[in-house]
């Protein structure tokens, strides 16, 4: 049975008091920095603030953890512990005897900042247009933020990734607006797309991919560099050409995809 003085009595309960102190301003300091992350994310930092937010969550988290399961049930006189145990060893060990426990909440902390990012930053397909593209590389934050400023009414963003970010994105349920697909590509996905004149009308400009008889696609680069050559790195050596999802919920030659591909063919 242990047996502490008054002091050391009150000297524990003030010492627990200062903990469940630290421990809420800790929490409320890494809930308002995680909000002000989500206030603040724009395509262009949208990684730097879900990263920096999901940092905050898991050292809150991981202080929480320690002062529930170690500061606050065992807090003990410095002659309680064997000469020699210095406070670093002692945190040491209590860290290592659950550093499970702070792998989980690391894991569990980023998948929920992780959901809350997506839902801040995507939405559902009828308030964007989502363009993919058969290339190597696109620079999505900055190719979202110059076509995002200016929408079309209803519309809350625009989305743009490879081939690679999801094979979904070819499938026939699928709801994405506008496909750069390079001509040897083409006829995998042709099935996937609707006739170019339910989207743009017809321009003596346009070098057209016809299927069936049909222009489907319009060539978006050639010998030179391409349309938004800035904002997305074609492969050299292809021809690239620009279609529409057939399945897109933005039809018409007024509709919010042909207006963002509009603006797409102007972009260098």
């Amino acid at each position: 049975m242990e047996i502490y003085s008054k002091e050391e009595l009150d000297n524990q309960r003030a010492e627990r008091k200062r903990a469940k102190i630290v421990m809420a301003a800790v929490s409320a300091a890494a809930l308002v920095f995680c909000i002000v992350m989500f206030c603040v994310v724009s395509p262009v930092n949208e990684k730097l603030c879900r990263t920096l937010a999901i940092i905050a969550a898991v050292l809150a988290g991981c202080i929480d953890i320690y002062i529930i399961g170690f500061i606050l049930p065992y807090i003990r006189p410095d002659s309680f512990y064997k000469p020699g145990t210095g406070k670093a060893a002692r945190i040491f060990k209590n860290i290592a005897r659950q550093l499970l426990l702070y792998i989980m909440w690391g894991i569990i902390a980023g998948l929920l900042v992780s959901f809350v990012f997506d839902r801040i930053t995507d939405t559902v397909p009828a308030k964007k247009i989502t363009i993919f593209a058969d290339v190597p590389e696109v620079h999505s934050a900055e190719l979202e933020a110059e076509l995002g400023k200016d929408l079309p009414e209803g519309i809350k963003m625009v989305k743009a990734h490879t081939f690679s970010y999801s094979m979904f994105g070819m499938v026939g349920d699928n709801q994405s607006d506008i496909f750069i697909v390079k001509k040897s590509d083409v006829e995998e996905y042709i099935e996937n797309f609707a006739p170019l004149s339910e989207f743009l009308a017809p321009r003596d400009i346009f070098h057209y991919y016809m299927h069936d008889g049909v222009p489907y696609g319009v060539l978006v680069k050639s010998s030179g560099p391409g349309i938004a050559a800035s904002y997305i790195d074609y492969e050299e050596g292809e021809e690239y050409y620009m279609f529409f999802g057939k399945l897109s919920p933005h039809p018409g030659t007024d509709g919010a995809a042909a207006y963002i591909a509009e603006r797409l063919l102007l972009l260098r």
